[in-house]
């Protein structure tokens, strides 16, 4: 059970114990985000629309949120530690951008519909507040054996006041957003970018039980397989 850490006045060793659980801490809120009602489908492909899901797994740095924003300033949702939120855009090129820590992250997505894209939200300890870093996830990539286990285990929410992103062909890149995306270098650049192809059609598959020989019924040293469950 999470703490709050708005409480009166406390020792200076107690409020470093606070200040650490802080940073270690468990699921964050933002008032600008709702849960999806229990039950609700789960993020799914839709057949004319690209969907782009963020997920923050993690509840280190709960007391920060990451708002996601578009080059035109529009607020499109809070990455909210142990969270995830869809957003669903036409076809396009768009450019997402995570603030509200130390730092401000970038991701370019060129995406197509009847496709899932997953951005992982990572936050990173930094000298007062936690960094950002969005880290866009590609089917043939480790941390693809990792999404349905986050999404599984992370709040399902959903912006109150759901905004479309602008796509680049609507609002080109203002300064400081052009600055942000050319301060990385071109590797760099590559990493942070989505291409068409680099969607699902499906969500990704949870991985298969592995299987154990044991002893069958019908007599010793007679293998069968049996499947090992997830817990």
């Amino acid at each position: 059970m999470c703490m709050s850490i708005t409480s009166a006045k406390v020792p200076c060793f107690n409020l470093l114990i606070v200040a650490a659980f802080a940073l270690v801490g468990c699921a964050g809120h933002s008032d600008f985000m709702t849960k999806v009602p229990q039950g609700a489908p789960a993020v799914a492909a839709l057949p004319d629309r690209a969907t782009v899901v963020f997920v923050r797994d993690s509840g280190f740095g709960f007391a920060v949120n990451f708002s996601i924003i578009d080059q035109a300033g529009n607020l499109l949702g809070d990455a909210v530690a142990r969270a995830h939120f869809a957003l669903t855009l036409p076809a396009g090129r768009y450019f997402f951008f995570a603030r509200g820590g130390e730092n401000t992250d970038v991701v370019q997505a060129e995406v197509g519909v009847g496709r899932l894209y997953y951005v992982h939200v990572i936050p990173n300890a930094g000298a007062w507040l936690a960094r950002v870093e969005l880290d866009p996830i590609k089917p043939n990539e480790q941390d693809a054996r990792a999404l349905p286990d986050w999404l599984a285990t992370t709040d399902h929410l959903a912006p109150l006041i759901p905004k479309v992103a602008a796509s680049v062909a609507e609002t080109p890149l203002p300064d400081w957003a052009s600055k942000a995306w050319s301060s990385l270098s071109l590797s760099d650049q590559a990493a942070h970018t989505l291409a068409p192809n680099d969607g699902w059609l499906l969500p990704p598959p949870p991985p298969s039980a592995p299987t154990v020989s044991v002893p069958d019924a019908r007599g010793p040293g007679t293998p069968r397989q049996q499947a090992i469950p997830h817990y």
